[in-house]
This record gives C-alpha cells, structure tokens and sequence, in this order.
C-alpha cells in the first residue's frame, strides 16, 4: 500500500458525502430561487394591478366630462360639438375597458356597459347627419342614458377598489 493509493481511496470516499453535501445545497438554492422568483412575480401583478386602478381613477373625471360636454351639445342644439365629443367618448371609454379585467364579475359588467355605450355612441355619429338640431334631444337619449350608467358604474367600482387594501 503506498501512500497513493491510500490518497485514492481516501479521496474516493470523502468525495461521496461531499458530492451528496453539494447536490443538496444546489437543491436548497434552487428552492430558494423560485420562492423569490414567485414573490418578485407576485409583486409585478400586484403593481401592475395598481397602476390599472391608478389610470381607471384618472379617467374618470375625464368621462364625467365628457359627459357633461355632451348634454352641453345637445343643450345648445350643435352637432358639430356633439360629433367632437362622441369622438372623445368612444376613445376614453375604449382605453377605459382596457383596464378592467374580465373575469372579475363587477369589471365584466361595466365592460359591457361601456361597449353598449361605444356601440350607441357610433349609432349617434352616423344619425347625426340625418337628424335636425331640435331633434337632438330625442336621438341622443339611448346614449346618454348609456354614457351615465357607464360613469356611474365606473366610479362606484373605483370607490370599491379604492377601499380594498392591497395584495387582496
């Protein structure tokens, strides 16, 4: 037996437990990057979450007013106005929809209501060629009636959303 082969088998059998000991450290590292992993991926669905709930609140003064600059048309009886501000409906209420998610119940209600809106909005636009400023009342009843339930709905689903802590 010479000292080589004395520093084989000794190198032989320390290598097992050692190999055994790393393999296990590996698996606890691995472990320990998919929970960080599953956290930072948590935590992105989480922001983005809130920064859709943000720019849904931000759009809401901005639909009121639509709104409102919609009766103010069709008070003064013009429909050049009227066109301009069914234009900005149909845009801010299409990026509206974009932040709400559809397999929440309350969100996919107001989704409808909003396409009813964009849907009657476009009906309005293309009447309006054919419809006398004195009718304006009349032919704009369905969309407002839709406009309303739209910001009304909106904005009790933001106060909603704004009163459930975060990470529910």
């Amino acid at each position: 037996m010479t000292p080589y082969w004395w520093v084989d088998h000794v190198s032989t059998v320390f290598s097992i437990p050692l190999a055994l000991a790393g393999f296990t450290i590996a698996i606890w590292q691995l472990a320990k990057t998919r929970k960080a992993a599953d956290a930072a991926r948590r935590a992105a669905v989480s922001a983005l979450e809130q920064v859709q709930r943000l720019n849904l609140v931000g759009l809401l003064p901005q639909l009121s007013r639509i709104d409102d600059e919609i009766d103010r048309a069709v008070q003064v009886q013009s429909t050049e106005i009227l066109r301009f501000w069914i234009s900005q409906w149909k845009w801010q209420a299409g990026g509206a929809r974009g932040y709400l998610n559809p397999s929440l119940r309350d969100e996919e209600k107001v989704m409808r209501l909003i396409q009813s809106s964009i849907v009657a909005a476009s009906d309005v636009r293309r009447a309006l060629h054919t419809v006398a400023p004195d009718q304006l009342v009349t032919a704009t009843a369905d969309l407002r009636r839709s406009i309303s339930k739209v910001t009304s709905e909106l904005g009790m689903l933001a106060a909603r959303q704004s009163s459930v802590p975060e990470g529910e």
